[in-house]
């Protein structure tokens, strides 16, 4: 049987987790609607995130834990380019 605190403590780290993902595309959507940052400049600090946690996988840095995250950055990647700022003419 797990261990209820283990299983509490990995549960709350996943809520804060999920809600900061959802603080910062929230906020990154905000900086997009003002032109305050660029669709280039976020693709760029994504791709750059995605870059290090792959590099993090092949340097056997939680490994497990890097490749998810690297999947979950690559779908916010997709989600980043199908938003109207990234269709906006430059």
């Amino acid at each position: 049987m797990p261990d209820k605190s283990r299983t509490d403590a990995a549960t709350e780290h996943l809520a804060y987790a999920e809600a900061s993902l959802m603080l910062v595309e929230g906020l990154m959507q905000v900086l997009l609607e003002k032109n305050l940052l660029t669709i280039q400049d976020l693709q760029s600090v994504i791709d750059s995130a995605v870059e290090t946690k792959e590099a993090f996988v092949e340097s056997g840095v939680h490994p497990e834990i890097s490749n998810v995250a690297a999947g979950v950055l690559r779908r916010l990647a997709n989600s980043v380019a199908a938003t109207p700022a990234a269709k906006r003419p430059r």
